[in-house]
């Protein structure tokens, strides 16, 4: 009678305890496979925003280091006799950084591949970047290269002249941040009476992605100190000579 008993097989309550454990099993691993994903689509769209950011920042950075190029500024070489007279000093048309504000940058330099007049100011010579909000109210990057003319900073957002550099389905962009340091120790002037001043930009970018589903923010920066590889040429103390 006791083996008959025990050929019975299980309890309810035993199916009923092995059930329950099995069901936190199962959920234990549920939860893991789903943070896992969250956390994994996280990070991708972490390093998507960081290469936004990058991506720009290289744009942003190139441009600037050369602008103040002059084609024809090696003509001018140790033949700096009178600084009021342009054909006879390399004071360039090119050569200043113009900070409109700190969201906006204009540089100008001579590009030898654009069909303009060498050394002069002209069509695709003028290059601008900016921080913008789009219709959608996502902040932007956008760029203004080889115009003719100085890009205007305050036009709207669907101004032609201006193309988006970064992707507003990945990245909204918090911060654009010009700042050029007083070029101290970098400020000379010449016995002919010209300045020359070396020229430092300080780029700073913010962007941030927010999760759909945790509604988390993911916030980056990245900065570059730059500096100019040509120097600013002006009859006038540059103001940012001490």
């Amino acid at each position: 009678m006791k083996n008959q008993r025990h050929s019975k097989g299980f309890s309810l309550i035993e199916l009923m305890v092995a059930i329950t454990a099995g069901l936190v099993v199962i959920g234990a691993a549920v939860v893991f496979t789903i943070s896992t994903a969250q956390s994994s689509s996280a990070n991708i769209h972490s390093t998507k925003v960081m290469q936004d950011l990058r991506s720009s920042l290289n744009l942003i950075e190139r441009e600037i280091r050369r602008s103040g190029f002059d084609e024809t500024a090696i003509k001018y070489s140790s033949a700096c006799s009178d600084p009021t007279d342009p054909t006879k000093c390399p004071v360039s048309q090119f050569n200043s950084l113009v900070i409109a504000s700190p969201t906006c940058i204009v540089v100008s330099y001579d590009n030898a591949k654009i069909p303009a007049t060498s050394g002069t100011l002209g069509a695709g010579k003028y290059h601008g970047f900016r921080l913008v909000q789009n219709t959608n109210g996502v902040g932007v990057i956008q760029a203004s290269l080889a115009k003719a003319t100085a890009p205007s900073c305050t036009s709207p957002a669907t101004d032609s002249d201006w193309a988006d550099v970064t992707n507003p389905d990945v990245t909204n962009i918090s911060n654009l941040d010009f700042s050029q340091p007083p070029a101290v120790g970098g400020c000379t002037l010449t016995n002919n009476g010209i300045w020359v001043a070396v020229q430092d930009v300080l780029v700073q970018i913010s962007g941030t992605w927010t999760d759909p589903a945790s509604h988390l923010v993911t916030t980056r920066s990245v900065e570059e100190s730059v500096r100019a590889r040509n120097d600013l040429v002006s009859l006038t103390k540059p103001s940012i000579c001490p």
